[in-house]
Parts: structure tokens; sequence; C-alpha cells
């Protein structure tokens, strides 16, 4: 190789370096910055978010309540209407992430108070499936909800190999990586709108991989339950788990709801029904509270919970 054609070589290397860093850098600031102001969820999810890292126990002369969860929070629990019903005491603050289980709060919420978040107290709503999960969402609570650290922690204790570690500690520190699925997601919508729910109505239920049983419950629940009582009491923040009525009855949510009173973090009291004018024949709750997958809440669902929820949730924070 000549010395010209050498240099002609190393200009090409350096123009493609260039390019891919600016193709990078560009894939960056559109997922830190414009995705957000596109998206409705990335929106919400951004400003839940940068609200939850900064509560103090008390502010604007009330005490915080930061709740946290998934889509069950956002369509079972009215936020206007249980702020409404805390007042004029609490200050409600709620931060939602879809799509997460147990140890992404678990983790997160080690994060959050770290980082010097200070509710009064923490509500987590999940049912027990989600509580049980042995998994993380990845990249993307990686960098939503992780620190560095916790990121590794979170995926070992998700028993996650080190290559897919190693990318939930890009999705940390990367927005585009973190959240490029949401991005996708976010595109495909604006193409083609309303075509993601029709799809999702169009699958079939995915059958349960796993189990739930009573001994499940108490050798997984039990320890979980403790680890999350003892890092709320390590900042001294009151923490109350909820586990969210379904459409049906089930056995292993009363023995999950019966170890949260165990362990002082909730019970019964968040156990909600209905008055004998909602309640269905076989105890269930009526099928009008449910969203069309009968597994969400609709509006009307939501509004008769929170307004139960949020005298539950005055009388235990007294």
């Amino acid at each position: 190789m000549t010395d010209e054609s050498e240099a002609v070589w190393r200009r090409h290397v350096i123009a493609l370096l260039a390019t891919c860093a600016m193709v990078f850098i560009g894939a960056e600031l559109v997922a830190r910055y414009a995705v957000p102001k596109i998206s409705k969820i990335e929106s919400r999810t951004t400003a839940e978010r940068a609200a939850s890292f900064h509560i103090e126990p008390l502010m604007n002369g009330q005490r915080t309540v930061l709740v946290v969860g998934n889509s069950l929070m956002k369509t079972g629990i009215d936020l206007p209407l249980l702020q409404k019903e805390m007042q004029p005491n609490w200050r409600v603050q709620r931060f939602i992430v879809e799509n997460t289980d147990y140890y992404d709060w678990y983790f997160g919420l080690t994060n959050l108070l770290e980082s010097g978040s200070r509710p009064s107290a923490i509500v987590l709503m999940l049912n027990t499936r989600q509580f049980l999960a042995g998994g993380v969402r990845g990249p993307n609570t990686a960098y939503r909800l992780f620190s560095a650290m916790g990121t590794l922690r979170a995926g070992m204790a998700a028993g996650y190999h080190p290559t897919e570690i190693s990318g939930m500690l890009v999705g940390h520190f990367s927005a585009y990586y973190g959240s490029h699925q949401e991005i996708r997601k976010v595109l495909f919508e604006h193409v083609v709108p309303d075509a993601l729910p029709m799809i999702e109505m169009m699958l079939p239920e995915r059958p349960a991989t796993d189990v739930i049983t009573s001994t499940r419950i108490d050798v997984e629940g039990e320890p979980r339950l403790v680890s999350l009582r003892d890092l709320c009491d390590r900042f001294s923040v009151k923490c109350i788990f909820v586990v969210p009525p379904s459409m049906r009855n089930s056995a292993p949510q009363d023995e999950l709801v019966a170890l949260t009173a165990k362990f002082g973090m909730g019970g019964p009291r968040f156990h909600l029904g209905f008055g004998a004018n909602n309640i269905a024949a076989d105890g269930t709750w009526p099928l009008k509270f449910f969203d069309t997958d009968r597994f969400h809440y609709s509006t009307a669902g939501a509004a008769a919970y929170t307004s139960l929820l949020g005298q539950a949730l005055k009388d235990a924070l007294r």
C-alpha cells in the first residue's frame, strides 16, 4: 500500500467513525429529548421519574406518599381521586413503569432512597404473580430505575447471564439502548395508529409458565417482603404493599395479603371488596369494573377501588 492510498484509507475510516458517532449521538439525543415529547407514555414516565427523585417527607405542609407500580396501578387508581381522598394531610406522588415486577421495584426503590428521595410513605402495588416473578424488564428499567451498582445486583438477583447484565449496564447509561423497544413502538403507533391495541386483542392469552402455591408464597415471598420492609426502615420510610383485587377469587392472593399483614405492611384492610350491590354472586368483582382484557380496570372500577383505598391508606398512615 502506497503512502497516498494509506492516507485515503485512513480518511475513509475517520469519516466512517465520525458518521457512526454522529448517528449514535443523534439517536441518543432523540431518545432523551424528542421521544418524551412525542409519546404520552414516555412523557408521563419521564415526568413522574423526575418528580419521584425529589420528594421530601413534608412538602407544602403535607406529608408525602409515593405510590409505585405498573399498569395495574395506572388503570386501578384514579390519581386525582386518590389525592382528593388523602386530603388535607397527604400529598400523593405517582411513579408508574409498565411491565415491571418485584425486582424492578426493589432495586428501583433502593436507587430512589439512596439518591435522597424521602417520602413519608411508599405504597407498592403488585399482584401475586408479579410479586413472585424472578426477572426484571432489562435495559429499560436499568435506565429508568436502577443505579449502576443496582443494575449489577438486579441482574445477579434475577440469575441473568453476564451478557444480559452487560446489556443492562449499557441500557443504564444510554437512553437509546435503554428505551429502543419503546421507541420502535412509538414509531409504529405513529405510522399505524391503534394497530398495537388491535394486535394485543387478537393474540391468545399467554399460558402461565409457573404455578403459584402456598408454599411458594411462604418460601419466596417472606424474604422479599422482609427485604422491602428493611430497605424502607433503613431510611425511616413507611412501606405498604397492596395486592390489587382480581376478577376471580384467588387463594394464593389471599395468602399474600395475610403475609403482608404478618409483617405490618398491608393486610385485609387493603384487600378491598365492595358492597352487596356491586358484588357478583360468586364473590368476584363485577365485570363492569374491568377492561376488555379482564385484567386491567375500567374507569368505573378505578373510581370504586380508589375511593376505598384512599380511606384505608389514611387510616394506616395516621
